[in-house]
């Protein structure tokens, strides 16, 4: 009655959102009866059997990756490089000609088979995306779908284990212990779209499941629990409308009503539809969404939308108030790229200047860049930023910062040489970082 024992979701919306939205979408591209129908790879497999440290071994295991993928491996070569000329990758993907490619692999990958099956499958992973045109290289998540992919195609176990790798180095008297990076989604993101995978397949605690590492492991659980329970996905096995095709009316309606993640990507779908001005006011509603993802994403989309928005100025004024840090500053951007109403939004863009929280005042500094020299009301406060950026050594604040001064003020040098007057180590900073910015050059 009071909803205590209400399952909850325990993902982010709008990581669990993008995670639902793309593996439907790489259901719609390569077909959802061959996701349902693969093998999930496991670590005992036999294809890791006879792995040595040479470069036959990795084209062994190469091939069969390929074959377990459904690739013409007679259209790759593969390369083992040393790992100095790799710029700390772990493998790269090279498209040439006719739909070949070279996958290059760092020789260090070599030392733990878990790794180098993860680097192999991410980069024949971009053959099957970049080589199939079914992605472009500019899409700004393209490297986060790739390691989706690899769920899809049943090794997931390999990509979650090997998010973090720990190296122990021992060598007579000494050893060290050292922890790297691999890969782009992070092991409760692999988790959850295992769950997602498994859900689909109808797998009730799968066996596989035992072979991810505890941070994958958790985030499998408790996602597998929600979906089993819940059954709230944006990927399901009777959704066969790719999500781009719904209409203006269906996306207003599951922004209105629908699940956290449905809202979320709705809300995405309706930004990619330039000007579609007739969901403003459902937009406006979502500002006062108990979740403060969706008060994001809903003040995002209204500053996308610029002249559209303009009637409701004083809604998105009224959230830099908001008590997330999040949304403050995503309603200082929205202000921002409206641009309009000055005298009117300045000042609070202004106030945000003094928020506690550092992406606020990033973003606060961003919104009024926007308004160009009619900001020019907020230069002092802008000015106090730079201030506490040095002192800080923020720099890229501090940058930030002295750039937008020099578009709002008429003579940045002889404003920021007085407001500097008091402290001759940071005006000869702000100076000579002025002098840089003016000659195109880094000081």
């Amino acid at each position: 009655m009071f909803g205590f024992f209400k399952t909850k979701c325990p993902f982010d919306a709008r990581g669990k959102a993008w995670i639902e939205l793309r593996f439907r979408w790489l259901t719609e591209q390569l077909g959802l009866e061959r996701m349902l129908s693969t093998e999930v790879v496991l670590p005992s497999d036999q294809m890791f059997a006879d792995l040595d440290d040479s470069v036959e071994s990795m084209d062994r295991l190469a091939e069969r990756v390929c074959h377990r993928m459904e690739l013409n491996v007679h259209e790759l070569r593969f390369e083992l490089c040393p790992d100095e000329d790799m710029d700390d990758a772990a493998g790269t993907y090279e498209l040439l000609e006719e739909n070949s490619a070279v996958v290059r692999v760092a020789e260090s990958r070599m030392r733990d088979a878990s790794s180098l099956v993860a680097t192999l499958v991410h980069e024949l992973s971009h053959h099957v995306l970049l080589g199939g045109k079914l992605i472009d290289a500019e899409e700004t998540d393209h490297e986060f779908v790739t390691d989706l992919l690899s769920v899809y195609m049943g090794f997931g176990i390999f990509s979650a284990n090997s998010v973090m790798r720990e190296n122990y180095v021992t060598d007579g008297q000494w050893s060290s212990w050292s922890m790297g990076k691999q890969g782009y989604l992070n092991a409760l993101d692999f988790g959850y779209a295992m769950a997602l995978f498994a859900w689909l397949r109808d797998e009730h605690a799968p066996g596989w499941s035992k072979c991810l590492r505890l941070d994958a492991a958790e985030s499998f659980a408790t996602g597998a629990t929600y979906l089993r329970k819940t059954g709230d996905s944006i990927c399901t096995r009777d959704r066969t409308t790719p999500f781009p095709d719904r209409t203006i009316q269906q996306l207003i309606a599951d922004v209105s009503g629908g699940t956290d993640s449905e809202r979320v990507a709705s809300i995405w779908e309706l930004r990619a539809r330039d000007g579609v001005s007739e969901c403003v006011p459902t937009l406006v509603n979502q500002l006062q969404h108990k979740n403060p993802i969706i008060r994001t994403e809903a003040l995002t989309s209204l500053g996308w939308l610029r002249e559209a928005a303009l009637p409701v100025v004083d809604d998105l004024i009224a959230c830099t108030e908001d008590r997330s840090a999040e949304v403050r500053g995503a309603a200082a951007h929205a202000l921002g790229r409206i641009g309009d109403e000055p005298d009117h939004v300045i000042p609070y863009l202004a106030d945000l200047l003094k928020d506690h929280e550092r992406s606020v005042v990033t973003s606060a500094v961003a919104g009024l860049a926007e308004y160009g020299v009619l900001a020019t009301p907020a230069s002092k406060a802008i000015f106090g930023v730079l201030r506490q950026a040095l002192v800080r050594c923020d720099y890229p604040l501090a940058d930030l910062a002295l750039a937008i001064v020099t578009n709002i003020t008429k003579d940045p040098l002889a404003e920021l040489e007085e407001y500097f007057a008091d402290d001759e180590d940071l005006r000869y900073q702000v100076v000579d970082q002025l002098n840089a910015l003016a000659t195109g050059e880094d000081s």
